[in-house]
């Protein structure tokens, strides 16, 4: 199953660059240096991001890979994660309805609970494979990882998994 790791995200980031790029080199064949450094600086800013949200995901009965373009980045084999939680990207609200985006994370270490709300304050991890939620990938993780899938953060929909 392959998965992009914001598809939203990744189709915003990626028009806004192209625009902020095309203005950009609109801007210098024109002679409009300072115009065309603002655009480009933009457009390179929206280029990262396109860049962080546009990787895949790929879960197979092996591993877990994450690819950008097809050139894999990280693969974490299904022995090396040691838990698999679903986390919301922004804290709780009073009435926990909203948590923001879901993600999955795969972490090849237990977390605890500070480390868990540290993850959420310090979104998005540089040390893990996350991807956006899905009910499909929920329900093969809920399936297969024997270990269950932990909750932090998730909404009321997905209530805190109790430790």
């Amino acid at each position: 199953m392959k998965y992009m790791v914001n598809k939203s995200r990744s189709v915003f980031a990626g028009i806004t660059s192209a625009f902020f790029l095309l203005s950009g080199i609109y801007f210098l064949f024109n002679k409009y240096f300072l115009q065309a450094g603002v655009f480009l600086i933009f457009a390179l800013i929206y280029g990262c991001m396109f860049y962080h949200n546009a990787k895949e995901v790929t879960v197979t009965d092996d591993a877990v890979t994450l690819s950008f373009l097809k050139k894999p980045l990280k693969q974490y084999k299904w022995e090396e994660v040691q838990e698999i939680g679903l986390i919301g990207e922004k804290l709780y609200s009073k009435a926990k309805k909203n948590a923001g985006h879901l993600y999955f994370y795969f972490s090849k270490k237990n977390l605890t609970i500070p480390e868990r709300l540290r993850l959420v304050m310090k979104w998005p991890p540089k040390d893990m494979i996350y991807v956006e939620f899905s009910e499909e990938l929920y329900s093969y993780l809920c399936m297969n990882w024997k270990r269950g899938v932990i909750n932090f953060n998730a909404g009321s929909d997905y209530p805190d998994t109790e430790e």
